[in-house]
C-alpha cells in the first residue's frame, strides 16, 4: 500500500499543472484584457476594432470554461490540422475565456471614469495616448485590483476541469490513483487539503501584490 506521503507527493506533482495553468493563463490573459479593454471603451478613437473587441467578448461570456476546453481540443485542433496537447488545449481555452473577462472587468472600469476628465485633458493638451496612460488608467487601479483579483481565484479552481482532456493535474492524478488503490475518500479529501492551502497561499500573494501596487501608485 502507498502511503499517505507518497498521496500527497504525487498530488502536490499534479498540482504544480494547475499552478502552471494558473500562472501562464492569469498573466496573458490579463494582460490581453488589459490591451483590448483600451481599445474598446467608449472614449476609443478607432470604432469598428472596440465593436469586434465587444462582440468576442460577447461570445466568449457567453461560452463556459469546459466548452472552450472541448472545443479548441476536439474541433479546432482539427480544423487547423495542429494536434494540442492536452495542457496547450488547457491554457489556449483559459486565455480565450478569462480575456473576456478582463476585457469587461478594464472596460467598464474606464467607462466610469466621467467623461469630463477626458474633455479637460484635450483641452489642456494631452494627446489620447497620455491622457489614457497618465490621467485614466492610474485612477481606475483601486477598483480593477479586487475584481482581477476576483477573477484570478475563480481561474485557479477551474482548472479543475482540465482533467477532462488528460492533463496529469491534481484532479486526474488523484483520479489514477483511486483506479489503482480504489480508496477514494482518503484521495479525494487530500485534494481539497491541497486545494485550500494552495488557494489561500494565492489569496495571500494577491493581496499582498493588491496592497503594494495601490501604495506604488498612491
Amino acid at each position: 500500500m502507498i502511503s499517505i506521503l507518497s498521496y500527497i507527493k504525487l498530488l502536490s506533482i499534479g498540482m504544480t499543472y494547475n499552478i502552471a495553468l494558473w500562472f501562464i493563463g492569469g498573466i496573458v490573459s490579463i494582460s490581453l484584457g488589459t490591451l483590448l479593454g483600451c481599445l474598446s471603451h467608449n472614449q476609443t478613437k478607432n470604432k469598428k476594432i472596440a465593436k469586434l473587441i465587444r462582440l468576442y467578448v460577447t461570445i466568449a461570456r457567453s461560452i463556459p470554461l469546459y466548452i472552450h476546453l472541448l472545443c479548441i481540443y476536439f474541433i479546432i485542433s482539427y480544423a487547423i490540422g495542429i494536434n494540442f496537447s492536452p495542457f496547450t488545449a488547457s491554457l489556449l481555452a483559459i486565455i480565450c475565456c478569462v480575456t473576456a473577462y478582463a476585457v469587461e472587468i478594464i472596460r467598464s472600469c474606464i467607462n466610469a471614469i466621467p467623461i469630463g476628465q477626458w474633455e479637460a485633458a484635450s483641452v489642456l493638451g494631452y494627446s489620447y495616448r497620455q491622457t489614457l496612460n497618465t490621467i485614466i488608467l492610474p485612477q481606475i487601479i483601486p477598483q480593477v485590483m479586487p475584481l482581477i483579483g476576483n477573477l484570478s481565484e475563480e481561474l485557479f479552481k477551474s482548472t479543475a476541469i482540465v482533467s477532462a482532456i488528460g492533463v496529469l493535474d491534481i484532479t486526474r492524478t488523484g483520479m489514477n490513483i483511486i483506479a489503482l488503490n480504489m480508496n477514494p475518500e482518503i484521495i479525494y479529501l487530500l485534494i481539497a487539503v491541497i486545494y485550500i492551502i494552495t488557494s489561500l497561499s494565492i489569496q495571500n500573494v494577491l493581496n499582498y501584490a493588491q496592497k503594494w501596487i495601490s501604495h506604488d501608485y498612491f
